[in-house]
């Protein structure tokens, strides 16, 4: 990324630019440029802190957070019930740097907005505006795939029923099937990849392990779709699947799996984080060469640090997922995370993960490499947007060199199915 400075107007100030140079900077991320303006070191456009902002977090890494706008559902500067997409579920970001688009994949969506009339387990929106401030301005959404109006994950006999589709056998998931949720989407090499999971339903009680879970669901698998076309048809990748549970339920070696999140970092791998489904599991971490993204016994599984070398160790194919099963120092977060989310920011220089924490709050924390993280810094709680249960954003929605991020929170009540656009502020280094 090329380093911009101001012309300062003392002889003294152009000598010293000049000795020092304006030469490219060591990039950490090679993809993404951010999109908009950047300010010198001494400048600070955020002097002004909004009366409607907040900052419950006391590390200092924040300077304020703020709502800008409902970004999808009722009252969006965009209407996205044209779109399908009334009332949505989080929002999850990917890019195609070719097409300088941003993609959002919000997961199920309606097209009232309490959840009524036609229902598409996702719907994607898409645009090449990358101003935020005022809101985003969706240009248009991805046609359906798989016999649906509008989501590109297969179909749930569920969904079909409701909305009278005659999706063909192979289009329909198991019948135990609710609903194919989005959890992360990347491009490789020209290709869409969308992650999914294959929802059991929510709120169950099983009689194994026996316990009502409040927002919680099981999962049977956890999936892929690609796109070759820029997003017009997709297909399915056969032999990507993590098995979570079996039709009784017994927990499958891919359970830790059973969200993704995809992350490139800009070497020769793609990094996919995963949890458990629900909101009650750390965090699980696995790479694959890009080259090798569809093959599944190619994933190496992280397995912890070795004590002598301190490198981490990984296994591979299903045998480097039955060993990491149930063990805590394979996690590279522990504690109880949902809704997954990665990014990098150049104000930190340092990738970033989010996600809902035991304390329902939004959090993140700084990535040092890929399986060490910093301590958790808090974004929002349920006292800021009642109701929230997950946050997303992707690196073309920072701008000011990373000081400002704009991120997607998602709310849920029997009054609101709706996603904000949520504007953080980070302090001074």
């Amino acid at each position: 990324m090329k380093r911009k400075v101001r012309l300062l107007f003392s002889l003294l100030s152009m000598l010293c630019l000049v000795s020092c140079g304006g030469n490219e900077g060591n990039k950490e991320n090679p993809s993404v440029n951010p999109p908009s303006g950047q300010t010198d070191d001494n400048d600070d456009p955020f002097k002004v802190i909004p009366q409607d902002s907040w900052n419950i977090d006391d590390s200092g890494k924040i300077k304020y957070v703020r709502i800008n706008s409902t970004a999808a559902g009722l009252n969006a500067a965009t209407d996205t019930s044209q779109y399908g997409a009334g009332g949505t579920d989080l929002g999850f970001p990917w890019y195609d740097e070719e097409a300088k688009r941003l993609y959002v994949t919000f997961g199920d969506s309606f097209v009232q907005h309490k959840m009524g009339g036609e229902w598409n387990s996702n719907v994607t929106l898409y645009t090449n505006n990358f101003d935020f401030t005022k809101g985003v301005k969706w240009e248009g959404a991805l046609n359906g795939s798989f016999g649906a109006t509008r989501q590109i994950t297969p179909v749930t006999q569920n969904v079909a029923n409701r909305n009278g589709w005659t999706a063909s056998s192979s289009d329909i998931c198991s019948p135990l099937t609710s609903t194919t949720i989005p959890t992360g989407g990347i491009v490789v090499n020209g290709t869409y990849y969308l992650f999914y999971m294959e929802v059991y339903k929510f709120n169950q009680v099983h009689e194994s392990p026996g316990i009502t879970r409040n927002g919680m669901w099981d999962t049977f698998n956890s999936r892929v779709v690609k796109s070759t076309d820029k997003g017009k048809t997709w297909t399915l990748c056969d032999k990507l699947v993590w098995q979570c549970h079996g039709s009784e339920f017994n927990c499958l070696n891919g359970e830790p799996f059973a969200q993704i999140h995809p992350l490139d970092i800009g070497d020769e791998y793609i990094y996919i984080y995963g949890i458990k489904g629900g909101r009650e599991s750390g965090v699980s971490m696995a790479r694959v060469l890009k080259t090798k993204i569809e093959d599944f016994n190619e994933y190496e599984y992280f397995c912890g640090i070795n004590k002598t070398t301190k490198e981490p160790t990984y296994r591979k194919g299903e045998q480097g997922l039955a060993y990491i099963k149930g063990k805590s120092n394979c996690l590279v977060i522990s504690g109880k995370c949902g809704e997954l989310s990665l990014s990098y920011n150049p104000y930190f220089k340092k990738y970033m993960i989010f996600y809902l924490s035991s304390q329902s709050q939004i959090v993140y924390r700084l990535m040092n490499n890929p399986y060490d993280f910093g301590a958790p810094v808090s974004i929002a709680g349920q006292g800021n947007i009642p109701f929230l249960y997950g946050g997303a954003t992707h690196e073309v929605m920072f701008d000011n060199n990373g000081q400002r991020m704009f991120m997607f929170i998602a709310q849920w009540s029997d009054k609101i199915y709706s996603t904000h656009l949520v504007e953080v502020v980070f302090n001074k280094k």
